[in-house]
């Protein structure tokens, strides 16, 4: 009941699902203005941080990017009806109900796979047709810096200390006193890009002498990105074509997407670092040179591959 309160309420903060349109439309609510507390960690139930406040069955528009590497998944976070049987569709259906009972307002998403361009046309032509805009990390990096999105720390009734707010997100993303997007308990997409390490215990077996015990290595602390590479160089083989294909053994393989992740494996931020006094650093080049020569070393030695490692990195 306690995650169901946290998350009820911030799906309310509509304007903070990861990103708000620059400007917003729409007439004034109903009721009292209300008064906000501190802390979200005091409070007996979420919606007490918010004003008491009805919208008259006004829309509250969201727009979401469809990824072609999640199907479907983003617009999941909102997207069900009454006949859902499910349980998590079944719970994003009551969840939206609460929701807009509580505050008088109409849910409604638009789920687009170009979200920069169909943002940037909109704004950039003064038609504000959403109130909240939300995608992945890319999308959103590139619509903060074409300023198509507001500064949420401007936003009023926000309480970023709530327990439903990615505290290592908010430090990361707030800089100078400005943040343009953020991540909260809305989106259950977000578990989607969790990422893990799997090894096949067979394989691991009948390599018993070039692969060692894996559980051994986490326990010993001398599971690192070398031993991944000797243990898994030593297990690829080629079916005798001398052509690597998909007919081939590996010894390691990666989406693309996930290698971003190693990085911060390695105990890197992808994201430029804060110091103290508010000035942001960059990356530590020399370490990563070194940690994407080891990537690549890992993976594969084909140029496709190393240009398109560089790319996500970057």
């Amino acid at each position: 009941m306690k995650n169901k309160k946290r998350i009820l309420a911030a799906l309310f903060a509509m304007a903070v699902l990861a990103g708000a349109v620059s400007c917003s439309k729409g007439g004034a609510g109903t009721g009292s203005t209300g008064s906000r507390e501190t802390g979200g960690s005091g409070t007996s139930d979420g919606f007490d941080l918010l004003p008491d406040k009805k919208w008259n069955g006004a829309e509250c528009s969201v727009l979401n990017a469809e990824l072609a590497s999640i199907e479907g998944a983003l617009g999941a976070d909102f997207e069900s009806d009454d006949s859902a049987v499910s349980p998590i569709p079944a719970s994003v259906y009551r969840r939206n109900m609460a929701v807009e009972e509580r505050f008088g307002v109409k849910i409604t998403h638009f789920p687009t796979q170009s979200l920069y361009d169909v943002l940037s046309s909109t704004v950039g032509s003064g038609d504000l047709d959403y109130h909240a805009v939300y995608g992945d990390y890319n999308s959103m990096s590139n619509l903060s810096a074409g300023k198509y999105l507001m500064n949420l720390r401007d936003i009023p009734h926000i309480d970023f200390t709530a327990p439903w707010w990615n505290q290592a997100a908010q430090d990361s993303l707030t800089v100078g006193g400005r943040q343009y997007h953020a991540i909260n308990d809305v989106p259950y997409s977000t578990l989607v890009t969790s990422h893990c390490m799997y090894f096949n215990k067979s394989i691991a077996s009948e390599n018993q002498g070039t692969v060692g015990n894996p559980y051994d290595y986490v326990f010993d602390g001398t599971w690192t990105i070398d031993k991944l590479i000797t243990t898994s160089r030593g297990i690829a083989k080629d079916n005798g074509d001398s052509v690597w294909n998909e007919e081939d053994l590996y010894g390691v393989t990666f989406p693309i997407g996930s290698l971003t992740m190693l990085g911060v494996a390695f105990g890197e931020s992808v994201y430029p670092v804060k110091i103290a006094d508010g000035e942001i650093v960059e990356t530590d080049e020399a370490k990563w040179a070194d940690m994407i020569s080891k990537i690549y070393t890992t993976t594969t030695r084909t140029a496709h591959m190393w240009e398109a490692i560089c790319q996500r990195l970057r």
